[in-house]
């Protein structure tokens, strides 16, 4: 893997994310959370690593840090965001 691309990044944190969603072992939604901003710092313009963190955030239930990556996401490309997870976030 390259360490210095954003998308195996992301794609790594996805593979996380199902692993979790699978076993509910929460290390792996923090590994997940970890991935995905390497991502973003690596492509600040990744839409989709902010995507991302919008869902693991409103799993935790952290809108805070959830509406936060959700302007992020939004500013760079609205349909980034699963729209359930935005209903979750926005409610």
């Amino acid at each position: 893997m390259n360490p210095k691309e954003a998308n195996a990044w992301r794609d790594m944190a996805v593979s996380y994310g199902q692993m979790f969603f699978q076993t509910k072992d929460i290390a792996l939604l923090h590994k997940s959370i970890d991935a995905l901003k390497t991502c973003v710092k690596l492509d600040p313009q990744n839409a989709l690593g902010y995507g991302g963190l919008v869902g693991a955030y409103a799993y935790f239930v952290q809108k805070d840090s959830a509406r936060k990556y959700l302007a992020i996401a939004d500013r760079l490309n609205p349909s980034a965001v699963n729209p359930e997870v935005r209903k979750t976030v926005t409610e």
